[in-house]
This record gives structure tokens, sequence and C-alpha cells, in this order.
């Protein structure tokens, strides 16, 4: 069984890296954003916060349906976050000379609780704190209100499609 949970949750960090691709294309379709379109750094960046984001997501729909469910989602989800996290760790070593110590710090941590904080203002939900900091960390200020805008909506839709995907009662 533990060997099943742990390619399932090899599968979730696969799906989350490729919908993490997925959803940097739909941000930068079309014309929006033109000069940013064309940053490969930019690309990646967004690429890697949304792959932490979506892998956030997950970790929190499963241990949502383990609530009175099959235990089987919680060791999914904690195979998940530590595959997740000793591959950032793996990663945050190689390039250690150029991370801030901020940057070290546990990226799920502007997270917490925020579902629950965003059912009273949406700017406070997982959404609204994952499109504020990148908006505010790869836009210039003319451009970061429509960014945040466009982070935020993505980021609801694609948490739909793995609300979709993940096994549990729904």
């Amino acid at each position: 069984m533990t060997g099943m949970v742990d390619e399932d949750a090899k599968r979730l960090l696969i799906l989350a890296h490729e919908l993490a691709g997925a959803f940097v294309d739909a941000l930068f379709a079309g014309n929006a954003f033109p000069a940013e379109k064309l940053d490969l750094a930019l690309r990646m960046g967004v690429q890697g916060q949304a792959q932490q984001f979506f892998v956030f997501v997950m970790l929190s729909l499963l241990l949502e349906k383990t609530r009175g469910a099959e235990a089987v989602n919680r060791s999914l989800a904690e195979n998940l976050k530590g595959i997740f996290l000793g591959e950032l760790l793996t990663a945050r070593r190689a390039a250690k000379t150029v991370l801030k110590a901020s940057d070290l710090d546990d990226p799920f941590a502007p997270y917490y609780d925020s579902f629950t904080r965003g059912a009273s203002d949406p700017a406070l939900s997982p959404f609204g704190i994952f499109a504020k900091r990148l908006a505010e960390r790869h836009f210039p200020p003319e451009r970061r209100r429509a960014a945040h805008e466009r982070l935020f909506t993505l980021s609801a839709a694609y948490a739909d499609r793995i609300a979709g995907i993940l096994p549990g009662p729904r």
C-alpha cells in the first residue's frame, strides 16, 4: 500500500508541475502582458511559485477529504508534502548562494488558514495571497493590478480543476 501511495504522490507532483506550465501559458496568452510574455526568467519564476501553490491546494484538499473519509488521503498528502519538500530542499541547497533567507522559509506558510480567512475577505484567500505575492514580485507597478486580477482568476480556476482530479469523496 505504501508503494502505491508513493507513486500516487509522485504523479500528483508531476500533475502540479504540468498544471503550473499550463497556468503560465494561460497567464501570458494574448496581449495583456506583451513584454513579460517573452521573459523566460519571469515565466520560470511564476511557474515555480504556481507549482508550490498547486501542491498546497492538493494538500489542503486531500486533508479536507480525509475528515470522515479514508486514511489513504492523509497518507497521500503526507507523502506528497515529503517528496515536494525533499525536492525543494535539494534545489535550494544547489542554489543557496543566490537565495535570500526568506526564500528558505516554509513555502506553504503564507497560505495556512487562508481558506478560512478567505471566507470573509477574498484578498485573504489562498488565491488572493498567491495573486498578490506574484503580482508584487514579478510585475511592474503599472501592470500589477491587471496581473493580480488575472492571477487570482486563473489560480481559482486551476484549483477547481485540481479538486475535480483528486481522489476521495467530494
